[in-house]
């Protein structure tokens, strides 16, 4: 959806719901709602005064979303999820002679689907903070791991002088705070790819990349050919609880991703 696109608030589509009723039977009105996407989102972005420089295998999370809320059969309600991101990559190196221009990049984006993080003991900027730190230290000796069916769930101890110090619960020593990601059974890992930059390009690229509840495998051409991917299951797998983050990326010694914004805006229907 375009950025010029109104977007309705929950009660602006039951108001409309409701006008349209007094017409037309209810299949037809929520047909009309659902093929004019009038839906309601959640939005979050990453845009900071200076941009964020990522180098080789350390991955930067710099945008969680708010909680996805809802009633219990809100899963199926969730119609798509846009990414739209900018950045580009060091400018020069990669191999030459390949078939497309995001082949052989090896700066990229991820999202990973965070499930029930809850603490009462943080606001909403540390909690944001938290999920960050442990997701970019989730394949670092400092986190212990275990898989259960369909998440992974990790765990690290903070020591109460690290950043993180004020949490304290009757002021322990240390504390282990967990974290579960969501599994995504196509690769067998917990991260969506999303997006890869332009190989050698220093020039700023804008790319959206849509996701949607049903994968339609005919666009598929025109996704690899942006660099983009379609995200197959990831929006089947979001519940209520869940929160969705952006990873960036850089694979390989002397490759850079620089990003200067990232936003995520969660369409759902009601």
């Amino acid at each position: 959806m375009d950025d010029y696109y109104h977007t309705p608030t929950p009660q602006d589509v039951y108001s409309v719901r409701h006008n349209l009723l007094h017409f037309l039977p209810a299949e037809l009105v929520n047909i009309i709602i659902e093929e004019a996407k009038y839906w309601p989102k959640i939005s979050c972005q990453f845009k900071p005064i200076f941009e964020l420089r990522v180098t080789e295998n350390e991955p930067r999370c710099r945008l969680v979303s708010p909680v996805i809320s809802g009633p219990a059969d809100f899963p199926n309600r969730i119609t798509e999820v846009h990414f739209k991101i900018e950045s580009h990559d060091q400018g020069w190196g990669g191999e030459q002679g390949l078939p497309g221009p995001y082949d052989g990049s090896y700066t990229w984006f991820e999202a990973v689907i965070v499930r029930d993080f809850v603490t009462g003991h943080l606001d909403v900027d540390d909690t944001f903070a938290l999920i960050e730190d442990m997701l970019e230290r989730r394949n670092s000796n400092e986190m212990q791991v275990v898989q259960s069916p369909g998440v992974y769930v990790w765990t690290k101890m903070y020591q109460m002088a690290s950043r993180f110090s004020w949490i304290g619960l009757g002021n322990p020593s240390t504390l282990s705070i967990s974290l579960v990601t969501v599994r995504n059974s196509n690769t067998d890992s917990d991260v969506w790819e999303i997006q890869r930059n332009l190989r050698a390009s220093s020039e700023w690229q804008s790319h959206r990349v849509v996701w949607r509840r049903d994968v339609d495998m005919a666009e598929k051409r025109d996704y690899l050919a942006k660099g983009s991917s379609m995200g197959a299951d990831f929006v089947n797998s979001l519940r209520p609880g869940d929160r969705i983050a952006v990873l960036a990326r850089a694979q390989y010694a002397e490759w850079t991703n620089f990003v200067k914004s990232i936003s995520i805006d969660i369409f759902f229907s009601v």
